[in-house]
């Protein structure tokens, strides 16, 4: 559990560094750090405080671990700048009525994940403004370049998303109506491909349109290739450490790529 509440900290850490280098932008750790101790507080937060916590056990570290990513996330927000902290604060805000049970309904109180059809889409809000809107905005990107690279971020983070609501084919409600309860595994992981193969055009959009670095996007479309694999392999019955490990896994190499390629490979 601690293993994988820390890979997931990293992996976003990461990939907020990774923004910059991809266009070739000092990185600013200050952001990183404080994403990394926001998503240790916000990931053990959902399963200590919220539905996450349901028919599972979670242990002493697990309340430990929110308690240090709070004071952790508190020191380093002074390093950071109203635009920061605001959006951040937004993405947290919707992080916690992802998993906290606080809309009435006939079934008792539920949380936005538990809504028809938001589930996905939470997920993708939250990931790609931290990873995407947020860096693009600080590094002062044309309106242009900043939505295409905003969708660059989406697609990926969609098509990574998609495998979760496979694995969780057998514990979400009918009700929720997630995109592969309704158009089934074949057609999820299809869609998932597909959604790969823009976040690589946009890739190259970006590339015709400003001055980047041509490995940058070679790299990103080798991520892509690879996540098409990994997704390819997507199924309910997987155990829990392909998704959380080798699919978020993903998020973290596209960010370790455009980081060391920037420092590294010239």
């Amino acid at each position: 559990m601690a293993d994988t509440n820390i890979f997931i900290a990293l992996a976003a850490s990461i990939s907020v560094a990774g923004a910059f280098c991809f266009f070739s932008q000092p990185e600013r750790w200050e952001l990183s750090f404080f994403v990394f101790f926001a998503t240790i507080c916000t990931y053990n937060f959902q399963r200590v405080i919220g539905d996450l916590s349901i028919n599972r056990v979670f242990k002493l570290e697990t309340r430990i671990l929110m308690v240090l990513g709070f004071v952790g996330l508190i020191i380093s927000a002074f390093n950071l700048g109203r635009l920061e902290l605001t959006t951040m604060l937004v993405a947290g805000i919707l992080s916690f009525a992802y998993a906290v049970p606080f809309i009435p309904s006939s079934r008792g109180k539920l949380s936005l994940r538990l809504l028809p059809r938001l589930k996905l889409w939470i997920i993708v809000i939250v990931w790609t403004s931290i990873l995407a809107f947020l860096p693009g905005m600080l590094m002062s990107l044309s309106l242009t370049v900043l939505i295409v690279f905003t969708l660059q971020q989406a697609f990926f983070i969609t098509a990574l998303t998609l495998p979760f609501d496979i694995r969780d084919l057998k514990e979400d409600w009918p009700e929720q109506r997630t995109i592969p309860q309704v158009i089934g595994v074949r057609k999820s992981i299809l869609l998932a491909q597909t959604l790969l193969i823009f976040s690589g055009l946009s890739s190259l959009g970006i590339f015709l349109s400003i001055d980047i670095d041509l490995k940058q996007v070679i790299l990103h479309w080798v991520v892509l290739i690879a996540s098409a694999i990994v997704i390819r392999k997507s199924d309910p019955n997987k155990d829990d450490l392909f998704f959380t490990i080798l699919v978020d896994g993903l998020i973290l190499f596209q960010g370790l790529f455009f980081l060391l390629s920037e420092h590294y490979v010239k």
